[in-house]
């Protein structure tokens, strides 16, 4: 099978900056062959700044012009003739309107992540980089009806432009309020809502601490891809009663 998986954020082109198209693609490539089966072919889309979109999504503003700009990259999959679509980063921007306009699988990172969590334990809480995060998170929430599963979300004050440079104060912080998630909301399973975490060494270390504490911890990005999987080998889809194509008509971009 065949599934490209869709960072539709825009990154450099110039690899001495951080974010750099190349670097991502790098990072997102590693961690998800990691975990591929052996007969998937896998593909990684990163928006170039070539194109148009939003470099970080820390409001519900950036999510919406993030959720314009996304569409082109997730529905060509389709045309390419990719089996299905796992969107790799945590606001699932375009998400429901790809699901709609195509009729192989399209799996998002948080949506993947919040129902695996159901199978996993009574209640979730998702942890975000900072307070923005948290908003976009609140309100798929209610996107995906989960609020009532939903026991937390706590978010460590950070921004998305330091993520690189201060990652191990991003896995403590995270840690920490994981122990809280769980001790002071009662957590059973913890999401971290940063997809590309999942890809550094590091994320090992979170996941080894917060082991300790007798939960489960999931990434989007990694549900994402492996439910992607699980759908094209079941041979399933979205409904299109939920997600009936859109009329044709003419539209400007």
């Amino acid at each position: 099978m065949r599934i490209k998986v869709v960072c539709p954020a825009v990154r450099h082109e110039d690899v001495k900056k951080p974010f750099s198209v190349r670097r991502w693609k790098e990072i997102f490539s590693k961690g998800r062959k990691k975990i591929a089966n052996k007969d998937t072919v896998l593909e990684v889309d990163v928006q170039s700044y070539l194109n148009k979109g939003v470099h970080s999504f820390e409001s519900i503003y950036d999510l919406e012009i993030g959720s314009a700009f996304a569409i082109p990259s997730l529905t060509k999959a389709e045309k390419e003739g990719f089996d299905a679509v796992a969107l790799d980063c945590f606001a699932d921007q375009g998400l429901f309107s790809a699901k709609e306009a195509m009729d192989v699988p399209v799996v998002g990172a948080m949506e993947s992540a919040m129902a695996i969590a159901c199978l996993l334990g009574r209640k979730f809480s998702i942890l975000a980089i900072h307070s923005g995060a948290k908003r976009i998170i609140e309100r798929q929430l209610l996107l995906y009806e989960m609020e009532h599963r939903c026991a937390s979300v706590r978010d460590i004050g950070m921004r998305v432009e330091n993520v690189e440079a201060e990652m191990d104060k991003i896995i403590d912080g995270w840690i920490e309020e994981a122990k809280k998630a769980v001790n002071e909301d009662d957590a059973d399973v913890i999401i971290i809502a940063g997809t590309a975490l999942s890809c550094i060494p590091r994320y090992d270390r979170l996941k080894k601490s917060l082991g300790e504490l007798g939960v489960p911890v999931l990434c989007g990005g990694e549900t994402a891809f492996k439910v992607a999987e699980l759908l094209v080998s079941l041979e399933l889809t979205q409904s299109k009663k939920r997600f009936p194509k859109p009329p044709q008509k003419e539209r400007f971009f």
